[in-house]
């Protein structure tokens, strides 16, 4: 994965809710709501947890230790992917390419 960084669009206003394996995220600015596994969840709070910005490498380090992944290239990969998902959501940007 390349060296990018990613972080929060700073007009999103987060907020979660976890039902069993599936959490509903209401952006605050949009008014859209999100529904998500387990997994797009946990990439959107790697970014939360760190300030906002992080890595595409530090992402992949905090969900493979949150969700007991091997820290791989598919891992990788579906980390992009949801990256991607979520930019074309307006929830995240990149900092740098």
């Amino acid at each position: 994965m390349r060296a990018s960084i990613w972080r929060l669009n700073p007009l999103v206003a987060l907020n979660w809710r976890e039902w069993g394996d599936e959490w509903i995220l209401f952006e605050g600015g949009s008014g859209s709501t999100h529904k998500m596994n387990g997994f797009g969840a946990a990439v959107l709070q790697a970014l939360s947890v760190r300030g906002g910005a992080a890595s595409a490498g530090s992402i992949c380090d905090r969900v493979a230790l949150q969700l007991g992944l091997p820290n791989d290239s598919v891992l990788a990969e579906s980390i992009k992917a949801q990256l991607a998902y979520f930019q074309r959501a307006d929830l995240v940007e990149p900092v740098s390419e």
